[in-house]
């Protein structure tokens, strides 16, 4: 099973999410398409988890597309302290086609 990989402005890999939990994402026709994904507050690699930075969601092994991160949510479950990530979607092949040369 494929996990989430994070990516800067650039498409630079930054990171792979191997502590992500509850991955899930809508592809909801004319609508943006929107995904989400848990990390542990205390997962180093949420530092890499910045609004406009990218993401990279899987099904499986499935690449499902790639997901601009627009913000964080915080949330307490049970005395765990996990951070809640929202994006909606920017399709990769939309982003490189405007994307100055």
């Amino acid at each position: 099973m494929a996990k989430p990989q994070i990516f800067n402005r650039d498409m630079k890999r930054l990171a792979y999410l191997d502590n992500a939990l509850a991955v899930g994402y809508g592809l909801e026709t004319n609508s943006l398409w929107t995904a989400t994904f848990t990390l542990p507050a205390d997962d180093p690699k949420n530092a890499y988890c910045t609004p406009l930075n990218f993401v990279e969601i899987f099904d499986g092994d499935e690449r499902i597309d790639l997901f601009r991160i627009i913000g964080e949510d915080m949330e307490r479950k049970r005395s765990d302290l996990s951070s809640l990530r929202s994006s909606p979607t920017f399709s990769f092949s939309i982003i490189n086609a405007a994307a100055p040369a």
